[in-house]
């Protein structure tokens, strides 16, 4: 078939235990064959509003899995996730609070004072001995 790491040499049979998510253990399994296909059916019905294409389940079938998409999106990467506008709000002001203390303990750390405390889960920066001014 193919080279490198998809080569037929290093294929191997794996098992796949298939189970249904926690949230949905509780229906049969028709129930929830029927909530799957409303939920498909919702994501198709907006997709075609906003005039984006569906492929549909022949026309994804038909690509090979390693072939990569002919053009990319570039758009800027997200400042960050979360569920909510209100949890990113949070996230960011943790991490400009977070970076404000890293600052302030290099800074220290440039003038001498080892002792500077950082936010935990950071590194102080590298420093070369004797040499109390550089740092890498």
């Amino acid at each position: 078939m193919g080279e490198g790491c998809f080569a037929e040499q290093w294929a191997e049979p794996v098992e796949l235990e298939l189970a249904p998510l926690p949230c949905w253990k509780g229906p049969r399994e028709e129930e929830r064959q029927r909530a799957v296909r409303a939920l498909v059916e919702e994501v198709e019905v907006e997709a075609r509003a906003r005039n984006k294409p569906v492929l549909g389940t022949r026309a994804v079938r038909a690509r090979h899995p390693h072939t990569r998409p002919e053009h990319l999106k570039r758009s800027p990467r997200p400042l960050g996730h979360a569920s909510t506008r209100q949890a990113l709000r949070e996230l960011r002001e943790q991490y400009r609070t977070f970076v404000a203390a890293f600052r302030e303990a290099a800074a220290r750390w440039g003038r001498g004072d080892f002792s500077a405390p950082f936010p935990p889960f950071s590194f102080p920066p590298r420093v070369v001995p004797g040499c109390v001014a550089r740092v890498l």
